[in-house]
């Protein structure tokens, strides 16, 4: 099985592409955090994957949270592997997330990644079709060499886009997201529906339809920015950092 994280859907294709070539099933960890059932058993020699973009060179916040209540029962000693996602480079998140397995009492196996379409929107334009296509075509090339190594269950960091200093950007970058991705910048504009899209999709369960328009909840979220790239109508924003950047979401996966 592979537990996948995926706000836009770069995650979730590699995970049903990998899921496809292994014959195992793509489970989203959003619906394990939905429905509080986090005791899997495994069939023998059954592979477990976990698969998620990284935020600020570290590992989105519901990873944590997952990985602390997972139970994995029927295989002691399965093979586990990890594959990051990432706009150019990972730094050292595949060593934090192996500690956080380490810490529940796994043991992981083999780490990949793969540079997928950037989508950080807070900071950056987003890439026009063409150049979507060209990444993601990119992309394609690399997953099927991870699939390889998955398929023979090797062993080993085969993660070669860590960027030059992964520790130390990691170190620098991470408690920017830990202690931030407020919420308090995040509203929607007048061309909004009121279709409640937003909430049904929103992994933290942060935003509620409140007189037919979003309002966020809590004061931290994931910060997956699903809730800006997936608006039919483009109506959300956070502050300035997102206007006439354009939006994104992979168009070789089909989502709510």
């Amino acid at each position: 099985m592979i537990f996948y994280f995926s706000a836009t859907g770069n995650s979730l294709y590699v995970a049903k592409k990998i899921s496809k070539e292994i014959n195992t099933m793509a489970i989203s960890v959003s619906e394990v955090i939905l429905h509080k059932d986090f005791h899997f058993t495994l069939a023998a020699e059954e592979s477990v994957g976990f698969v998620f973009p990284t935020y600020y060179y570290g590992i989105p916040s519901i990873m944590k949270d997952f990985i602390s209540q997972l139970v994995l029962e029927g295989n002691p000693d399965p093979y586990l592997f990890l594959v990051l996602t990432c706009g150019t480079s990972t730094g050292n998140a595949g060593k934090m997330f192996e500690n956080q397995l380490n810490a529940a009492g796994y043991k992981l196996s083999s780490t990949h990644a793969v540079a997928m379409v950037d989508n950080y929107v807070l900071m950056f334009v987003m890439s026009g079709q063409e150049k979507v296509k060209e990444l993601l075509d990119t992309a394609d090339i690399k997953i099927d060499t991870i699939i390889d190594k998955i398929k023979a269950k090797e062993t080993g960091d085969f993660n070669i886009i860590k960027g030059a200093v992964p520790v130390l950007i990691s170190t620098i970058s991470y408690p920017l997201y830990k202690y931030g991705r407020k919420t308090k910048k995040f509203y929607v504009r007048d061309t909004c529906t009121h279709c409640g899209l937003c909430q049904k999709l929103c992994p933290s369960r942060t935003i509620h339809m409140e007189n037919d328009k979003p309002v966020w909840q809590k004061n931290q979220c994931i910060h997956c920015l699903g809730c800006i790239h997936r608006c039919p109508v483009a109506a959300i924003e956070y502050g300035e950092g997102t206007l006439k950047r354009g939006r994104y979401v992979n168009p070789n996966v089909k989502l709510l």
